[in-house]
């Protein structure tokens, strides 16, 4: 009996082959997440947080869940919980939140008020258990499953879904903080921007993002650490674009004149394809370089495929870079560079330590 169509690329012998080492590769991090010695959590300070609101950090929390949720994840748990509160919360995709609260309460966001069903959902084996979760539990386990995998990149269909919505959603904050019910000496400076954008404003005001603004003397490890992946990104983008820009021969060769010719519509497809990939990553890496923190684009860009097909390729050709005196295979260099980098930012990331 033939398999699903779904299920038919699992019978690929390159799948197969790659599976184990990934999975093993997962749990592995996992277990150092879990391990990693790790900084108590607290509720932040009352004056905070209004008294009507949970804390955006559940108080006592299963060990396994709080180990994991970490920075952004943090926020997107807190926001999934109770909304849109405060003006920094704005920075965190709309529709990635929504989609978090739903997942975390199995119907929508209102059902995290049932802690027997938050239970059910959060509970990772299926298995009752004999206490009851607080329904805070069931959205930081879904900020593990969810907002870590924003952390790292990867979701790009709820990334869209965000950034599709940004413009009505500014629009919302807007009527929120400038029109509305807010007095005029209550209206933030954003407000009156010829276009203004809250996202904007809270990227500039509360994590100083702006051109050049990250280039300190204090920050020159942060662009050491980022600096293979931002030559990764960058040489991988100027090798595809320079795939996407050549012309094939327009002649037709020897064999079957119909196959060739679809042969040459399936390059041409393929180097649209690539186009459209390599410029998006190419301006990606310029503008986290040169407006952004510059260590973020170690977990951006595992979102983005063209520096993979580069590793790749050079696995192919077996470029060797000179380095400490003797050569060495640029692809296995770059390889063991990767599977360090995720060992140790696995134990930095669960200890609050950047990069984040």
């Amino acid at each position: 009996m033939p398999l699903p169509s779904i299920l038919q690329p699992l019978t690929n012998p390159t799948l197969s082959l790659l599976l184990p080492p990934f999975l093993l590769s997962k749990v592995l991090l996992l277990l150092l997440a879990l391990l990693a010695p790790t900084p108590p959590t607290t509720p932040p300070p009352p004056s905070s947080t209004p008294a009507s609101l949970p804390p955006p950090i559940p108080a006592h929390p299963p060990w396994y869940i709080a180990k994991l949720v970490r920075w952004d994840a943090i926020y997107f748990t807190s926001i999934a919980r109770r909304g849109y509160v405060f003006e920094q919360d704005w920075a965190f995709g709309w529709g990635f939140t929504r989609a978090l609260a739903c997942f975390a309460s199995g119907t929508s966001p209102a059902a995290l008020d049932n802690p027997l069903r938050a239970h059910a959902d959060a509970n990772p084996t299926g298995l009752s258990a004999a206490g009851v979760v607080h329904p805070a539990h069931a959205s930081a386990l879904a900020g593990v499953l969810l907002a870590n995998a924003a952390h790292f990149g990867g979701v790009l269909v709820l990334y869209r879904f965000s950034v599709t919505l940004l413009p009505l959603l500014g629009g919302v904050a807007w009527w929120e903080f400038c029109a509305g019910g807010a007095l005029p000496e209550e209206r933030r400076e954003w407000c009156g921007y010829w276009v203004p954008s809250i996202y904007a404003w809270v990227q500039s005001h509360y994590w100083n993002v702006g051109f050049l603004r990250y280039w300190t003397v204090s920050n020159l490890p942060l662009f050491a650490l980022a600096a293979p992946m931002l030559y990764i990104m960058v040489a991988s983008a100027i090798w595809s674009l320079g795939l996407g820009l050549r012309g094939g021969s327009t002649g037709v060769g020897s064999g079957d004149e119909k196959h060739e010719m679809e042969r040459l519509k399936q390059r041409d497809r393929a180097q649209r394809v690539v186009l459209r990939l390599a410029i998006p990553q190419l301006v990606l890496a310029v503008v986290t370089l040169t407006t952004s923190h510059v260590q973020i684009i170690t977990r951006l860009s595992s979102g983005y495929p063209v520096w993979y097909w580069w590793v790749a390729s050079l696995m192919g050709e077996k470029r060797e870079v000179v380095m400490f005196g003797r050569k060495w295979q640029l692809a296995r260099v770059i390889s063991r560079w990767m599977v360090v980098y995720a060992i140790v930012h696995a134990g930095l990331f669960v200890s609050f330590l950047p990069p984040a």
